[in-house]
């Protein structure tokens, strides 16, 4: 795990260099890479959970933004979970950087912490509303244990974020 981490660590530093430098070039106004904090709760089974996280939204070109969130899963009565969500995300814009709303809707993958939550694809979507640099959004999270795991029923969480949008 910690291996898997500092080589997607690696990875997003050189994604972010090399899209800075294409956006610069390119003339593109607005925010390149967006930072948000999450909450969500979800079910697995009989036991609900409350996560947190924080997300780096990275824009690869218009309309494609890679997003990894850490995140920190809270149960009770079982052992709390902690890792790492990345997804490609489709996004349809509308309005400006400043002001406006985004749909989204991304494949992904989570990679965990511990041997009980093992690593899982998951889906998401959801809207996205900007005004003046901040962002709230919220949406849905399936994350797809049965198609890795026997006997681990799948995941769905709702969620919510704020967040705000730096030029690197």
């Amino acid at each position: 795990m910690k291996t898997l981490a500092i080589s997607l660590s690696a990875l997003l530093l050189m994604t972010l260099a090399n899209a800075s430098r294409a956006q610069a070039q390119s003339g593109n106004e607005g925010p390149r890479v967006r930072i948000d904090v999450g909450a969500s709760t979800g079910k697995r089974g009989d036991d609900t959970y409350t996560e947190g996280n924080v997300g780096i939204n990275l824009s690869l070109a218009k309309g494609l933004v890679w997003r990894n969130a850490i995140f920190g899963r809270f149960q009770t009565d079982t052992k709390d979970v902690y890792g790492l969500d990345s997804s490609i995300r489709g996004v349809l814009d509308f309005g400006d950087s400043r002001a406006g709303a985004s749909l989204f809707v991304a494949p992904g993958y989570r990679f965990t912490s511990d041997g009980v939550t093992d690593p899982a694809p998951l889906g998401e979507a959801g809207l996205t509303l900007r005004l003046g640099g901040l962002s709230v959004g919220g949406g849905i999270k399936t994350i797809f244990n049965e198609l890795v795991h026997n006997g681990v029923e799948n995941e769905t969480q709702y969620f919510v974020t704020v967040g705000g949008g730096l030029n690197l």
